[in-house]
């Protein structure tokens, strides 16, 4: 994955946070995310701090989504 420049004033300090709770909705934009999410806590020493979740919205799910989130949980 290309490097991405970062810009301190805009990033967070997220080794002052005891816990990083992404919420994944279980589509594309997610697995981005989360790839991006992983990539800034290990250069920040805090991948143990990550727990990802996904809240099903149960009949309400996107189908695809079902599918997808558990494969983000797996991959991160």
């Amino acid at each position: 994955m290309p490097s991405r420049p970062t810009h301190s004033s805009t990033m967070p300090d997220l080794t002052s946070y005891e816990l990083l709770a992404p919420q994944l909705s279980g589509g594309k934009d997610s697995a981005v995310t989360m790839a991006v999410f992983m990539e800034t806590a290990r250069a920040a020493g805090v991948e143990d701090r990550v727990l990802s979740y996904h809240s099903s919205l149960g009949v309400l799910e996107w189908p695809p989504s079902c599918w997808t989130a558990p494969a983000c949980r797996t991959a991160c």
